[in-house]
């Protein structure tokens, strides 16, 4: 049985930037030289803590011209700003967290980590931490990871490593850790961790393509909208949209004709909300135009799923950014999707016939 989650750092619970690192301080023609040269092997030594921060610095700008000495000595003692949070790896260490489990961090970086690892909120949500700097040793070899076993008195078959080589999971499987191999989807994680019986709440994003599942949809709007939208807009206004955008027929027509396609997300084998998008890659966006959960399923991060798979579709289709309208006086829902990313564009006010209007935010999320 698995009882702690052992995480990676660097592209799991925080990306790893080094080029756009690099862009803010270097003109474009100078960008690969600096990046080849600073994360070479001083770097990885850094990694190991047998080298000093000066030392590595003197080493690199003897490689370079004096116009790259400055942004190489910036990169090496400011490694915080090669990294940027992933807001959905939080939300699972935190959900792991509140089930009981363990979690721990298992990294390759310098020790510079402890000037700055305060500064990266998941890892405030850490029961232990083993930094190779510290212990002179570096995955996937595998003292670093006996030393983590040893320290917090943990068995190894008993936990679970999440790193983003597969030559470091195989160090770990070498002393009975399993692990899963993170490219940067957070809802394939969390669909490895229900598999190993880790219990998260994992959606599935099931496509609507037969008539069946279309018209569970159009009853799930129908008990949805009247939960949630009467208190906003009142009833006569949610039954003439109900039956103008959410009934059979009028999704239906969406998919036929205007290129929208439907989601049911199913949890426990039960059918608990839709998302319904229409992708636009002449503007490379994607329009977000139905996100709607039971009243019993939100609160439990699901929504944040959902969001997760809609970019994860997004970067499969090249797409740049998702973006929505939503209620001006719908303050939880824009609140969450603030939580999630989105922005505020502009407020819009849209005749939808028999008049009503819809009075709204547009907000957007870029996908990087």
């Amino acid at each position: 049985m698995i009882r702690n989650i052992i995480f990676d750092m660097g592209n799991v619970l925080v990306r790893f930037l080094p080029k756009e690192t690099a862009a803010r301080l270097v003109p474009e023609e100078d960008r690969d030289l600096l990046c080849e040269q600073v994360f070479a092997e001083e770097w990885k030594l850094l990694d190991r803590g047998t080298i000093s921060q000066e030392e590595a610095v003197q080493q690199v700008c003897a490689r370079l011209p004096e116009r790259l000495h400055q942004p190489a000595r910036y990169i090496i003692e400011h490694q915080i700003e090669t990294l940027s949070p992933v807001g959905e790896a939080y939300r699972l260490v935190e959900e792991l967290k509140e089930k009981g489990y363990g979690v721990y961090l298992l990294s390759n970086v310098s020790v510079q980590f402890h000037e700055f690892w305060k500064e990266i909120p998941v890892l405030h949500l850490m029961d232990g931490k083993i930094i190779s700097a510290d212990w002179k040793m570096v995955k996937p070899e595998e003292g670093i990871y006996q030393a983590l076993f040893d320290t917090y008195h943990l068995r190894p078959e008993e936990c679970f490593f999440v790193d983003d080589l597969p030559q470091n999971i195989e160090g770990g499987r070498r002393l009975s850790m399993d692990g899963f191999c993170f490219q940067g989807d957070v809802m394939a994680l969390r669909r490895e961790l229900c598999d190993r019986g880790v219990l998260v709440d994992t959606l599935e994003f099931v496509p609507v393509t037969e008539d069946g599942q279309l018209r569970t949809l159009a009853q799930l709007a129908h008990e949805i909208w009247n939960q949630h939208f009467v208190p906003l807009i009142g009833q006569e206004q949610v039954d003439y949209m109900l039956e103008k955008f959410q009934s059979y027929s009028a999704m239906k027509e969406q998919m036929e004709q205007k290129g929208y396609q439907y989601y049911l997300s199913v949890y426990g084998g039960k059918a608990v909300g839709y998302t319904g998008i229409q992708p636009e890659p002449e503007k490379h966006k994607l329009f977000l135009s139905k996100l709607y959960l039971k009243r019993e399923y939100r609160g439990r991060g699901f929504a944040r799923q959902a969001v997760e798979f809609l970019v994860s579709l997004c970067k499969e289709q090249g797409l740049e950014g998702i973006w929505l309208t939503v209620n001006r006086y719908n303050s939880n829902t824009i609140a969450a999707y603030d939580k999630m990313g989105f922005e505020k564009i502009r407020e819009q006010v849209s005749d939808i016939g028999n008049g009503f209007v819809m009075d709204d935010y547009v907000m957007e999320k870029p996908v990087k």
